[in-house]
């Protein structure tokens, strides 16, 4: 009985460390994929800085590893080179299409490389646009524009930006109750009762 209990656990200790080596493997075999991506679009972007989108994501998967910096012990000469090429991506993409997260992320990278006038630049190009929209919604976009301009020393377009945040604010609680109001009058309304004419022909009716 002893025997069969230890083949058992034998057994069931070697389907376990098949299981972990088949996922060791297909951890690699995708990091092997993404690297070889990473490899492409670093070989194709620079070149390409008309494809907005390509350069867009370029800068999204260094990025990744920038941020990854503390974890993987970059030095600094690693970090400054890997902020260079997505500056330049982002730079690229921006040239050709709008991206919010570009805009904030470019902000802390230019901060990180002391450059702190081009990274309220950034901030600035993407207040503007939303500038032509009052959209309620921007009101957390404004939210970060304020914690951003704060860390930059910037208290002056951090009000602004607060300002922004009120005043969506109050226009969300408007069209708030603008819609639970209509959606109230829209419950107590009854349906049309059976036979009620509406004011469609109706063959079977009496005149």
């Amino acid at each position: 009985l002893m025997r069969a209990v230890r083949r058992g656990q034998a057994d069931k200790i070697r389907a376990t460390h098949s299981e972990m080596l088949h996922k060791i493997d297909l951890l690699n075999a995708e990091r092997a994929s993404k690297d070889k991506l990473l490899a492409e679009l670093r070989a194709y972007a620079p070149k390409h800085t008309d494809d907005a989108a390509a350069n867009l994501v370029l800068a999204q998967t260094v990025m990744r590893q920038y941020q990854m910096g503390g974890a993987v012990k970059l030095d600094e000469a690693a970090k400054v080179k890997l902020r260079t090429e997505i500056i330049a991506a982002f730079e690229a993409a921006l040239k050709k299409t709008e991206d919010k997260q570009a805009r904030f992320d470019l902000a802390g990278l230019y901060h990180d490389a002391k450059q702190d006038d081009k990274a309220v630049s950034h901030l600035a190009a993407l207040e503007k646009q939303m500038s032509y929209d009052k959209d309620s919604s921007n009101r957390f976009v404004y939210q970060q524009l304020s914690m951003e301009y704060k860390k930059l020393g910037r208290d002056d377009l951090a009000k602004k930006a607060d300002d922004a945040v009120s005043e969506l604010t109050i226009l969300f609680n408007k069209e708030q109750a603008e819609r639970q109001a209509q959606e109230k009058a829209a419950k107590q309304t009854p349906p049309p009762k059976a036979g009620t004419a509406t004011g469609t022909f109706n063959p079977g009716a009496k005149k």
